[in-house]
């Protein structure tokens, strides 16, 4: 795999190159919308540990989830869950991603 570093491509092993981490922002910190979206997901989707990670740029976020759901998310309009699992899956996988 080929990686920037500064001005020059340089060779890493892939089993070299891991995802960043981010932290996860403490339910405790969360403001009363961010909690009613935790809440949200728990209901739906039986878990919402994602959702501390995503949301460390708060406001874009909140936008964010406003139009997944009400446009890529609707069963109307969008994709379908298996679809959009699938797609999160695979990202992961290609990233090594272990959350």
């Amino acid at each position: 795999m080929r990686i920037t570093i500064g001005d020059s491509k340089t060779y890493v092993p892939a089993e070299e190159v891991h995802m960043p981490r981010v932290s996860a922002v403490p339910y405790s910190e969360m403001d009363s919308e961010l909690k009613a979206i935790v809440h949200a997901s728990d209901e739906a989707l039986n878990g919402s540990e994602w959702v501390q990670y995503f949301c460390h740029p708060t406001e874009l976020y909140k936008s964010f989830v406003k139009f997944y759901y009400a446009h890529v998310a609707s069963e109307e309009y969008g994709i379908s869950w298996k679809l959009s699992e699938m797609m999160r899956h695979m990202v992961a996988v290609h990233n090594a991603c272990t959350l």
